[in-house]
């Protein structure tokens, strides 16, 4: 299905009067306005995560801070999926950016459990994987209502045996594997987002860029932090 043939469900007047070009053009722009804020908020998180390990003494999870900023960002991602029709752009962007901070305060905890070298080369090969999944979303098009659910449980699956390793398991095969897996279904889930921009796109709605900058974001951390339990795995 061509994007006019697909845009006539939303908006005959407007697909009538773009042509294929146009219609390209306007996802590629709402693409790039994406991308924009989701490596925005990623070097505002890291920047302040650097910063923050130098200052304080004891580690984040040791802190009522580290819990109170793990359910502040759960809390800001509920209320940008669940309101962000009835948000202005300002606001969803103003959210974006204490996300992007309360992770910046979560995150700190890696550079005192990794060296710079360490950080850096698995930031770039995330951020590799990351433009090469971008790349490949417009070639593989997808079915999102038939793997939203696959990809929902599996996220679940591997969350509770992540908890079963933790507390019970504690084996550090079991921690490598899932970390692959982790890697794996975090990758899908960044093909998935791409499809569900590009058809977003086509609404016109320019507050969507805000909300899947989030989950982009989102995607790219989870990667990063498997490939550092990787890169602990094998030292």
């Amino acid at each position: 299905m061509s994007l006019k043939q697909q845009l006539l469900w939303i908006n005959k007047s407007e697909a009538m009067s773009m042509s294929e070009t146009q219609l390209e053009n306007k996802i590629e722009t709402t693409i790039a306005h994406t991308f924009a804020w989701m490596w925005w908020v990623l070097f505002l998180s890291f920047a302040l995560a650097y910063v923050l390990s130098l200052w304080i003494i004891e580690l984040p999870y040791n802190s009522g801070l580290y819990w109170a900023s793990w359910i502040g960002g759960l809390g800001i991602i509920f209320w940008m999926n669940r309101s962000w029709r009835n948000l202005s752009y300002g606001a969803l962007a103003w959210l974006l950016l204490l996300f992007g901070l309360l992770e910046g305060y979560w995150l700190s905890w890696i550079f005192r459990a990794y060296d710079l070298g360490s950080i850096y080369n698995v930031f770039m090969s995330s951020s590799i994987l990351f433009g090469v999944l971008a790349v490949a979303w417009y070639h593989v098009k997808i079915d999102v209502a038939r793997v939203w659910p696959v990809l929902f449980w599996s996220m679940i699956a591997l969350i509770i045996s992540l908890l079963i390793n933790a507390f019970v398991l504690q084996s550090s095969m079991a921690d490598m594997m899932l970390s692959v897996i982790g890697i794996v279904i975090f990758s899908w889930f960044i093909i998935y987002d791409m499809n569900i921009l590009r058809q977003q796109a086509l609404w016109g709605d320019s507050r969507i860029e805000i909300l899947m900058a989030l989950w982009l974001f989102i995607n790219f951390i989870n990667i990063f932090l498997f490939m550092l339990r990787l890169t602990w795995g094998q030292e």
